[in-house]
């Protein structure tokens, strides 16, 4: 529990620029690597519901070094085929994995994304029809960019809940409910 409230207030400092409800203009650099991924799984559709936040400049960053594209996200733009570059990096990235099958492989799809708080805020959705008391999950988004990321990740599933942290040299946890 008390790691749980460490990670909640973790969070809302480091995706927290806001001074008096305004967003700080003069930010241009973060002292921090971090990232918050939010994992819910929804009984009635049969689904995790994920969300993602990423600081947009570094995203767009990592993009572009390894793909070789410049997809201007932190400039609020929404090129043509940005959304597959963007699933593509997060399926190398992110993993569900039940009884050593990744769930996440052929079944996450894109929902949505925007931008605020100098995050882009990434929506997916996966269709899970099974039940299992044992996860693994693997988290090693913007590791390959940064040395010092973190990684937060909140996995809801059922009645459970728990919080894990992931680094550059942690990448994958074992959830066993």
């Amino acid at each position: 529990m008390r790691f749980n409230l460490f990670l909640i207030i973790l969070t809302i400092f480091l995706f927290s620029f806001h001074a008096n409800g305004k967003v700080k203009e003069k930010v241009v650099v973060h002292p921090v690597h971090v990232s918050y991924t939010n994992v819910e799984y929804d009984a009635k559709t049969k689904e995790f519901k994920m969300l993602f936040k990423i600081f947009v400049d570094d995203f767009d960053k990592i993009l572009h070094q390894k793909y070789g594209v410049n997809l201007e996200l932190q400039a609020g733009k929404k090129k043509n085929g940005y959304q597959e570059y963007v699933s593509k990096y997060l399926l190398e990235h992110f993993k569900i994995l039940v009884n050593n099958k990744d769930i996440t492989r052929n079944k996450l799809k894109f929902s949505h994304s925007e931008i605020r708080e100098k995050a882009i805020w990434l929506y997916y959705n996966c269709k899970y029809n099974g039940k299992s008391a044992n996860f693994e999950i693997k988290n090693s988004l913007m590791t390959d960019l940064y040395r010092d990321q973190t990684n937060l990740l909140i996995f809801t599933y059922l009645d459970n809940q728990i919080a894990l942290r992931f680094t550059n040299s942690e990448t994958m946890e074992k959830i066993s409910f």
